[in-house]
């Protein structure tokens, strides 16, 4: 266990709202491995740049496994001794720099050639098995935690029924009913060419469902050319598994991101550069918020740039307390979205975005949840791209340092694994169900085009 490092994740737990002693912290990360992957995401979020089994060891949850020393005999007759693993204790640095929280990362050469030796190809399959086990945990516990705020939401709602009438007045009922619960409604007509002329496609989806996946229902059409009213069992089940507060704060996104924009007339200028807006984010009493730590100590506001006018509070109470006087606090309906604009999400939106905003809604789409599917496509696709170029199994990876979402697909620093055939299989089949979704829906592809015109960017 590295003390000075469990204190600082005990020390940013606190600032999270975490009350109890650290001696209870760190039970808790010991058994709960929501608690866990939470924290190594708040590691991550301030420079940690090692995988989870790594975080693990460095909380004292797992011992580091010691090396492993085996004879071979070498051409010469002679024999030579040779370490199963890297040098652990010479690799183990301080799990934070002292200015800023950055992971202090070790840039020794790694060795080249992959695992040869018995002991070092079962210290491989090990090192795999722990790394799958923990993700599963992590995610499973994720998962579970989804799905009983999705429970709570739906709890007093009644069964979905089938309006009567058009599918498209029946599709505009059903959004203006289930659409603040995340879920869309969608009817695309098919060619002539691939089926009987007239024929639609009616589909309830959840761009991103409780699985972090998008999960998708047809719903068949009777006789008449209507929903049937049995496919009401579709989108209940859809609904409860899924469900998630879209409209539940009463800015979009769009003009959140504006707001922040427009939070700070001017900068505040010193040694470190050029400031307007730095912002971190939390859960408070249940709701997760977006909020500034640095403000002009006039409540007033300032048009002064001196760095002297300006005050800068460490992210935790003391700045949501501020900002909670000044009335900057932003509300969002989960965790990662509220981490998101924390991080800088509010910075790609521009003044046009509010137009199509209102196109969107017109068209009876929201629009943040179109954008929130667009950005995780494009994830999506950065991240296969990255997996697709990477070399064969047990070869180093050696073109940058690696991001710490993508370390999973790493063992021992920077060798890939064995099984990364069958992971970019399951990345390519889950981006091909975004792509296949992205490309029927015609009404999203052109409000992208449109918008990526309006911006002078080159359509995809």
């Amino acid at each position: 266990m590295d003390e000075e490092a469990v204190k600082t994740m005990y020390t940013l737990a606190q600032s999270q709202g975490y009350q109890d002693s650290q001696a209870d912290f760190e039970q808790l990360l010991a058994t709960d491995a929501t608690a866990l992957g939470t924290m190594y995401g708040l590691a991550q979020d301030k420079g940690y740049a090692e995988d989870l089994e790594s975080f693990e060891i460095l909380m004292g949850l797992k011992k580091k496994e010691e090396p492993v020393v085996t004879e071979s005999v070498s051409d010469a007759g002679s024999s030579e001794q040779r370490l199963a693993s890297r040098d652990f204790e010479a690799e183990r640095m301080s799990a934070f720099g002292a200015a800023g929280g950055g992971r202090v990362v070790d840039s020794r050469e790694v060795p080249q050639e992959g695992y040869k030796s018995p002991a070092e190809i079962a210290k491989r399959d090990s090192a795999t098995t722990a790394i799958n086990t923990r993700e599963a945990n992590i995610a499973a516990a994720q998962l579970s935690q989804r799905q009983e705020e999705a429970q709570r939401i739906t709890a007093d709602l009644p069964p979905v029924a089938i309006p009567e009438g058009s599918v498209t007045d029946a599709l505009q009922q059903l959004r203006d009913l289930y659409g603040q619960y995340g879920i869309q409604f969608s009817e695309e007509k098919v060619p002539a060419a691939m089926t009987r002329a007239g024929s639609k496609v009616v589909k309830a989806t959840v761009p991103r469902g409780a699985g972090g996946k998008p999960v998708e229902v047809r719903l068949e059409l009777g006789e008449d050319g209507n929903i049937k009213p049995s496919e009401a069992t579709k989108v209940d089940a859809l609904l409860r598994e899924n469900a998630r507060y879209v409209g539940e704060t009463d800015q979009s996104f769009v003009e959140k991101a504006l707001a922040v924009q427009n939070i700070r007339p001017v900068p505040r200028i010193d040694s470190s550069g050029v400031s307007t807006v730095k912002m971190a984010s939390a859960e408070v009493d249940g709701k997760f918020i977006a909020y500034p730590t640095l403000f002009p100590k006039d409540p007033a506001g300032t048009t002064s740039t001196n760095a002297d006018d300006w005050m800068e509070l460490d992210f935790g109470m003391e700045a949501q307390n501020e900002a909670f006087k000044r009335g900057e606090v932003f509300y969002f309906d989960t965790e990662e979205e509220a981490r998101a604009f924390g991080e800088g999400a509010w910075k790609g939106v521009v003044p046009m975005d509010l137009e199509f905003q209102k196109r969107s809604q017109e068209l009876g789409r929201d629009y943040d949840s179109d954008m929130a599917f667009l950005d995780e496509l494009t994830e999506r696709r950065d991240e296969y791209k990255f997996i697709e170029d990477l070399p064969p199994p047990g070869g180093r990876y050696e073109e940058g340092l690696i991001p710490a979402s993508y370390q999973k697909y790493f063992i021992d620093g920077n060798m890939v694994r064995d099984d990364i055939e069958a992971m970019r299989n399951e990345k390519e089949a889950e981006l091909s169900i975004l792509e296949a979704q992205f490309d029927e829906d015609n009404v999203l592809l052109r409000l992208k085009e449109d918008r990526d015109v309006a911006l002078g960017k080159r359509y995809e």
